[in-house]
């Protein structure tokens, strides 16, 4: 009996298996796809516990974004409202900052290119999203056209001061 557990033990696979896919030490499309639904809920619950408040209805993808017709080719991730699009370009330095070491951290002046980092800030535009939805409905708070967040097409020059203090969050 006891050689038989022993067996099963080493042969079964973990079923802990956490690691994701690099390719010249940078996250691959397949990693990312399985990043995304590995950790999505566990990331906007540690959001919700940074700003202490609950995000309603969103939902995190990992998908190629030249698929959705956007023209920038850097452009990590989109927030349409209720949904976050993570690309799986193969454009991120690693998955999270902590996946770098000390030495390659101290490299980095400045980056935006971590898949965590990607799904926080889209989130963040999720969370504003929410706060006005929440004033106009609850608190019965008008909210200035410009800084309401909608898929427009043209874009007048007052959207540029509501969307640029978004994108600074």
């Amino acid at each position: 009996m006891k050689k038989l557990v022993f067996i099963l033990v080493i042969l079964l696979p973990s079923g802990t298996d956490t690691d994701y896919p690099l390719k010249n030490g940078r996250p691959t499309s397949k990693g990312i796809e399985k990043y995304i639904e590995e950790k999505s809920d566990s990331l906007i619950m540690e959001y919700q516990n940074f700003v202490d408040d609950t995000l309603y209805n969103v939902w995190i993808y990992a998908d190629d974004l030249n698929d959705y017709s956007i023209d920038d080719s850097m452009e990590l991730g989109r927030y349409y409202p209720h949904e976050i699009y993570i690309t799986t370009s193969e454009l991120f330095l690693a998955y999270e900052l902590a996946d770098l070491s000390p030495e390659e951290r101290s490299l980095l002046d400045e980056s935006n290119k971590f898949v965590k980092s990607v799904v926080i800030h889209e989130l963040t535009h999720n969370y504003i999203h929410q706060i006005g939805v929440e004033m106009k409905a609850v608190d019965r708070v008008s909210i200035d056209r410009a800084y309401q967040t909608h898929i427009w097409i043209v874009r007048s020059y007052e959207t540029f001061g509501s969307v640029f203090i978004e994108e600074g969050f």
